[in-house]
């Protein structure tokens, strides 16, 4: 089952192909949740799939939950991750990369979990709150010494 979690509804459009391909009984509309967490434990692997996009807190909150994460190579996304490391990179409008990737990931479940463990490190190490705080104590102590 595919969850699109604290997403808004998709379009008409887009329901009506979901409709179209059979594919309704397989998808979980959330709506917009005040908590994601339950929604991302249940998860396997998060995505962020994306034709333009600076960065991704959600990307981040399933990395911090210990899910690998599928991205796309634009904006700020690629640095979420190290391809094959944290999870997976596939170019922007290429749904044969993603096929693959899922592919792969059939292949080897057993990757998930290492891959998972792999993007919590980085989540933690990266993006901790006193990470990012020290980070920016010292970019204010440099301009503080420059004046």
């Amino acid at each position: 089952m595919w969850s699109l979690p604290a997403a808004r509804p998709p379009r008409d459009d887009l329901l009506q192909r979901v409709d179209a391909l059979g594919l309704r009984p397989q998808l979980t509309l959330t709506g917009l949740l005040a908590d994601v967490r339950p929604v991302l434990r249940a998860m396997d692997v998060g995505f962020v799939l994306s034709h333009k996009e600076m960065a991704s807190y959600a990307g981040r909150e399933m990395m911090a939950m210990g899910k690998p994460v599928i991205v796309s190579d634009v904006g700020g996304l690629p640095e979420l991750l190290e391809p094959g490391v944290q999870g997976w990179r596939v170019p922007a409008h290429a749904p044969e990369r993603i096929a693959a990737v899922l592919k792969e990931i059939l292949a080897d479940p057993a990757s998930i979990a290492v891959r998972g463990a792999a993007a919590r490190e980085r989540c933690v190490t990266n993006y901790s709150m006193e990470t990012v705080v020290a980070r920016m104590e010292s970019v204010y102590a440099a301009l503080l010494e420059e004046r």
